[in-house]
């Protein structure tokens, strides 16, 4: 009985990695680089053998991370088709550059650039083959688009001045208890660098 239930847990894992690459083995990324020409038809141990090892490769990132970035590339691939009459597989770091600067120009957030940039990469990376992402240009585009795009602005108060403090100081009423409280607070918090949380 326990070989069996080893033998049906062993098919269920096969099953589940077979429906984990599904969406990626068709892709043209498995017909380049390392894998072209690997494949022999008519030997069914060695095709086996290969179709497990694309799932092994693919199983090197979860399947949501793979899911993103086989998106991505998807993106980069219609891109080179409809835009720039390439095939977009491998590509060209000139075309890969030209790619981001699109980007770049429609984008609100530099997410979309790392989405596109690290999409790239992970195709070329499954296929063993160098990736345009590893050129200086690309590289300093993407760095670009972080400066440019950035990050939401921080609104940062201007610290309080001694001057303001000077001030605050001569219009209280000090035979207020209040008001002396307070004054009490803002300058011990002005001189010691507290923020006002910090003694309230």
């Amino acid at each position: 009985e326990s070989l069996v239930n080893a033998r049906s847990a062993a098919q269920n894992s096969q099953l589940e990695k077979k429906l984990f690459c599904a969406p990626f083995v068709s892709s043209d990324v498995f017909c380049s680089g390392f894998w072209r020409d690997q494949v022999t038809p008519e030997n069914s141990f060695v095709q086996g053998l290969t179709d497990r090892l694309k799932t092994t490769v693919l199983s090197s990132k979860a399947y949501s991370t793979s899911s993103q970035y086989h998106r991505a590339f998807r993106k980069w691939k219609e891109f080179a088709v409809c835009k720039l009459n390439e095939t977009g597989f491998p590509a060209d770091p000139f075309h890969v550059a030209l790619y981001l600067q699109h980007l770049l120009e429609q984008a609100q957030s530099p997410s979309v650039i790392d989405s596109a940039f690290y999409g790239i990469k992970w195709a070329h990376d499954m296929a063993g083959l160098p990736s345009p992402t590893d050129n200086s240009v690309v590289e300093n585009v993407r760095s670009a688009a972080k400066r440019i795009l950035g990050t939401a602005a921080v609104n940062r108060k201007e610290p309080i001045s001694s001057d303001l403090i000077r001030e605050i100081v001569s219009q209280a009423n000090l035979d207020n208890p209040v008001d002396l409280r307070n004054i009490t607070m803002y300058v011990l918090c002005f001189t010691v660098f507290f923020r006002f949380d910090d003694i309230s």
